[in-house]
């Protein structure tokens, strides 16, 4: 599975900085995916407001409670 994603993630970098015309000009990971669990209410509400802001900061949505 290892080198599955190694495989998959070296394509894809090289795909971007050929799209882009951006070869050096930094990473597209920067470390490994971490996950954690949401211990607490409170948390979680912080958790929900930066992905309604993400999505409408992208354009996604026109409005968060969409």
């Amino acid at each position: 599975m290892g080198r599955l994603l190694y495989s998959v993630t070296m394509s894809h970098t090289a795909l971007h900085h050929a799209h882009y015309h951006s070869a050096g000009n930094g990473h597209l990971y920067q470390g490994r995916y971490k996950s954690f669990p949401i211990q607490d209410d409170q948390r979680f509400f912080v958790v929900m407001r930066v992905v309604e802001r993400n999505a409408l900061a992208a354009g996604l949505v026109r409005q968060a409670e969409e």
